[in-house]
């Protein structure tokens, strides 16, 4: 089965992301409520051009790409069935 396919861009200004500060940071003297993890970035993915996210550790690549997952995944009304043939045509290609 081939699926549909249609070139997207996924273009992202100015992202920031944050979660409730730890409890060990806090009893360690951090007055803030929020810890902030990702701080106005900003990038985009194109069609058929390979993107590379590099950074040192901690920088924020897998905190990156989570957030812009949560934006991307497919509608709940997606059945199981045909989300697993999307997953293996997506293997299959890789």
């Amino acid at each position: 089965m081939v699926l549909p396919y249609e070139p997207h861009s996924i273009k992202f200004e100015d992202v920031y992301y944050s979660v409730d500060m730890p409890p060990e940071m806090k009893d360690q003297g951090v007055v803030e409520d929020k810890l902030v993890l990702l701080k106005g970035v900003t990038g985009a993915f194109r069609p058929g051009v390979l993107t590379v996210l590099m950074g040192v550790g901690g920088a924020g690549k897998t905190t990156l790409m989570d957030v812009l997952a949560a934006w991307l995944y497919r509608p709940p009304e997606v059945d199981s069935e045909t989300r697993r043939m999307f997953i293996e045509e997506v293997m299959d290609l890789i």
